[in-house]
């Protein structure tokens, strides 16, 4: 352990990413996993993963969506956070609440 760990717990955890192939994206979340670092995860807010597509032509935000799914929590997707041009602040840390206008959202 380390003061600098991750501390997710009754967290929004928020993933967006850019140039990175799906396989890379799952052994991202793999090593959060394994390492403890989604333990208390309230929910998954995922924002763009631009450039992103993996083997299969699997698109990296569909392949997220589906990956996250064993977490059994709420998963947004398309908010409005990362690389690309519609980037809206989010300030980590800060008590927040998540909510989806569309019936699109995996619960």
């Amino acid at each position: 352990g380390t003061p600098h760990a991750l501390r997710s717990h009754d967290a929004i955890m928020v993933l967006e990413d850019v140039g990175e192939p799906v396989y890379r994206l799952d052994r991202m979340i793999t090593q959060l996993q394994l390492s403890g670092g989604l333990m208390g995860v309230q929910a998954f807010a995922l924002g763009s993963f631009s450039a992103a597509v993996g083997e299969r032509d699997q698109h990296a935000e569909s392949f997220m969506e589906q990956r996250l799914l064993e977490f059994d929590v709420p998963i947004v997707v398309g908010v409005p956070v990362g690389h690309d041009p519609d980037n809206e602040p989010w300030v980590y840390g800060q008590v927040g609440e998540l909510v989806s206008d569309t019936s699109d959202a995996s619960e």
